[in-house]
């Protein structure tokens, strides 16, 4: 797709294989990072093979083999794209987020790293409790998105999703909650399945509103 990163996915590490060399690692140990993730609250204790990957590189590509992963640490953006190029943005994905596909069917969607990031494969693990309640947290969203699209005009999916997504990937300030990640006009746009002119005369008029205010890393949704 014209200007996607091109950068191949990377493998996970086979169980009992040396470790792949990291290309940029997080700060800290891997042990640091999943201390830290479980420390969160973060469903951590599945088995399954880590990998750090480093930002805007493929954590999986839509038609790669089906599995499961678990996002640890960092953020990423789920989307799909059709045969003549034209893309959708499906979610962003946080700590704790559950992404991809069963094993035996080709991915219908690709994950691209936001930030550097901590990921589990976790599928043919057990069923557990933690990954039940991620999966059944993922198809309430994105069943909430396709309400949205069909019943809201512009302005209100904007304002919804920016409000959704501070809610889950954001941390509260004095005035709000700060949505505090690389999301582009173009990806809030894909989001909301509209174009980047209709968001950014939304985004304009909830400014005027004092219902979001932009900042020079993100925005701040007024609770």
């Amino acid at each position: 797709m014209a200007g996607e990163p091109t950068s191949p996915s990377l493998p996970l590490v086979a169980r009992g294989a040396p470790a792949p060399r990291v290309v940029h690692a997080l700060p800290g140990t891997a042990a640091d990072l999943r201390a830290g993730v479980r420390g969160a609250g973060t469903p951590g204790g599945l088995p399954g093979d880590e990998l750090i990957v480093r930002r805007d590189r493929w954590l999986a590509r839509q038609g790669d083999p089906g599995r499961w992963f678990l996002l640890l640490r960092g953020f990423a953006r789920e989307q799909t794209a059709s045969a003549d190029g034209r893309r959708v943005v499906i979610d962003l994905l946080g700590p704790g987020d559950v992404f991809g596909g069963s094993p035996g069917t080709p991915l219908r969607s690709g994950a691209l790293a936001l930030t550097d990031v901590l990921v589990k494969a976790i599928d043919g693990q057990p069923a557990a409790p933690d990954l039940c309640d991620a999966l059944a947290e993922r198809f309430r969203r994105l069943a909430a998105a396709v309400a949205e699209l069909s019943w809201l005009d512009v302005p209100a999916r904007v304002e919804r999703r920016l409000g959704e997504l501070a809610g889950r990937l954001g941390r509260a300030v004095p005035d709000g909650l700060l949505l505090d990640l690389p999301l582009t006009q173009d990806d809030l746009a894909a989001l909301c399945a509209t174009t980047r002119e209709s968001t950014n005369r939304a985004l304009r008029a909830l400014e005027r509103a004092g219902r979001v205010r932009r900042t020079p890393r993100g925005y701040v949704v007024r609770s």
